[in-house]
């Protein structure tokens, strides 16, 4: 709603400022409130009196499995799903005649079913396991994608973002979860950058080629195509990542010296 109110009053590109210095001013603020670890605040684990010990893959032989590369394209997928859509729906939507303050409404709508994604389908891995919680919201996203293809009327537009928003906010939580249930928590930030890695590959490819084609061909209709064969592929790739780690050299526990 923010967003929406900043575009509408000031331009898209004094908006982004604004929210830049807002985020650069807060994070350090609030980074400050962060414990790395339960011990700082003199607790334990959740439902335990004791430090568990768990293993860890290095990195050497977790590249050479395939769980390493499924999630790796994964992440791809995922990246080019959500900033491609998040730079072009506006200049999209406004294309088909819509005002920009209705434009603009759409990312508010995927910032709220964002929210909603993150707290609610993020969770349903704890049920269902990492691997059909991420068909699942792959599925959202494609469904959401195929909408956008054919839809001509603002209402089909907002039921795009809820479920679009939906998807990506549960993609967005479980990247975390799945790969620290592949490769262990010992060198969970250097797999969980590895990974964000791959999404910003995605993140950077996704608007260019989005724009790209509608330079070229004076229409979304073709990205958004190729955005549902990445949703796609997702889902294919996902419904192959079984809940397992990867194969490690040595086993490494949590607070090995």
């Amino acid at each position: 709603m923010i967003s929406t109110h900043l575009i509408a009053s000031y331009g898209v590109q004094t908006s982004f400022l604004i929210l830049g210095l807002v985020t650069l001013t807060l994070i350090p603020i609030f980074a400050q409130f962060l414990k790395r670890d339960p011990g700082e605040k003199n607790v334990g684990p959740l439902g335990s009196n004791q430090v568990t010990e768990e293993t860890s893959s290095s990195f050497s032989i977790a590249a050479l499995s395939k769980p390493f590369w499924f999630f790796f394209i994964i992440s791809i997928c995922y990246g080019m799903s959500e900033m491609a859509i998040l730079v072009h729906i506006v200049p999209h939507a406004t294309d088909m005649g819509l005002p920009l303050r209705a434009a603009v409404s759409i990312l508010t709508v995927i910032g709220l079913g964002n929210i909603v994604g993150r707290i609610g389908l993020g969770g349903i891995g704890d049920k269902i396991g990492s691997g059909p919680a991420l068909v699942v919201n792959f599925v959202l996203v494609s469904i959401a994608m195929i909408m956008l293809l054919f839809a001509k009327q603002l209402w089909i537009l907002s039921v795009f973002g809820v479920l679009y928003g939906l998807g990506i906010g549960g993609l967005a939580t479980l990247i975390s979860i799945v790969a620290a249930e592949l490769f262990g928590m010992k060198r969970h930030g250097m797999f969980l950058g590895i990974f964000a890695f791959a999404g910003a590959i995605g993140n950077a490819g996704g608007p260019f080629l989005a724009g790209f084609i509608y330079d070229t061909l004076g229409s979304y209709q073709v990205a958004f195509v190729v955005l549902i064969a990445f949703g796609v592929l997702g889902i294919i790739i996902s419904s192959k990542l079984v809940r397992r780690q990867a194969p490690a050299e040595s086993q490494l526990p949590l607070h090995h010296p």
